[in-house]
């Protein structure tokens, strides 16, 4: 009686052979999903996405900190005038522009 029971404890009784597909499956899915970050965290240094991002969270930052603050709203020919007199003047200034281009020159150059 003793020497039956030993011996169902000691075999699993083919539970073994069921969970084999499932842990398979487990490591295959969490391989996958590590490959699948790596190659986007890839792409994401290579094209300078995150540097983009770390420069606005820089520039948000900035801007909060602010306080008695002048906007500038657009940089065409008269905010360009308007930029200029705020840096002689060294007076804290935010200015938005929807064209990137046009608003990302430097007055001081």
């Amino acid at each position: 009686m003793l020497n039956g029971r030993l011996r169902r404890a000691q075999s699993d009784g083919g539970r073994l052979r069921r969970r084999r597909p499932v842990t398979i499956g487990l490591i295959i899915g969490g391989v996958s999903v590590i490959a699948y970050f790596q190659a986007n965290l890839t792409a994401l240094l290579l094209e300078g996405s995150i540097r983009e991002v770390l420069r606005r969270n820089r520039m948000r930052k900035e801007i909060i900190a602010l306080k008695g603050h002048v906007v500038v709203a657009g940089a065409g020919s008269s905010g360009r005038h308007v930029i200029e007199e705020l840096v002689a003047t060294e007076r804290p200034f935010v200015v938005i522009e929807r064209n990137h281009e046009q608003g990302s020159g430097s007055p001081r150059s």
